[in-house]
């Protein structure tokens, strides 16, 4: 319920700066890119955009039993990759982590494709987000089953100390998370 009230927290939004979006969304993915390109130009909207696909995905991730909402992703994939073309570094690059995740998580997930998304991410913090590091390891090396880099993105989460002051309590969290993983290793591989 909480990822659904986001959603629609978030449309409200969007629906506030342009009030076509519901009709937008009723289309097909490339219908909805295009209207994205003409709708949103300026860098201040990706932050509209990251947060409308980050809860849109986020409820997706909590409905994998529902085929309808699974099939919306790409629409959420959507809002988030505007977002990216329109402010690479929004949140600490949160929108190629997005990607990567989602991408990660699809039934037939391009790997490579989700590695450049985290890879992408990395470089813009220069290592700095941990959550990076977290996702990467909990949704790309699980799914690829490579444990030595599981391994080693938790380890720089677990040994960083405050790399990013801005991004205290989100890596404070992401070392939370890591310990957790790190604990239960055997049972994700």
């Amino acid at each position: 319920i909480m990822y659904l009230r986001a959603l629609d927290l978030t449309r409200h939004w969007i629906r506030l700066y342009n009030p076509d979006v519901d009709l937008a969304v009723r289309g097909t993915v490339e219908d909805l890119e295009t209207w994205l390109q003409a709708a949103f130009v300026e860098k201040a909207d990706a932050e509209m955009l990251l947060w409308h696909g980050y809860a849109w995905g986020s409820y997706i991730n909590t409905a994998k039993d529902d085929m309808e909402a699974i099939a919306d992703l790409e629409y959420a994939k959507a809002f988030v990759a505007r977002s990216i073309e329109l402010d690479p570094d929004y949140y600490n690059a949160a929108g190629y982590t997005f990607m990567g995740v989602a991408t990660a998580s699809e039934m037939a997930g391009d790997m490579e494709v989700a590695k450049v998304y985290f890879e992408k991410a990395l470089a813009r913090t220069e290592r700095r987000a941990l959550q990076i590091q977290l996702n990467m390891a909990r949704y790309y090396a699980v799914k690829e089953g490579d444990r030595k880099l599981f391994d080693k993105l938790l380890t720089e989460v677990m040994d960083a100390e405050d790399p990013l002051p801005e991004a205290r309590l989100a890596n404070r969290m992401a070392r939370v998370r890591a310990a957790l993983y790190i604990e239960n290793a055997d049972q994700l591989f």
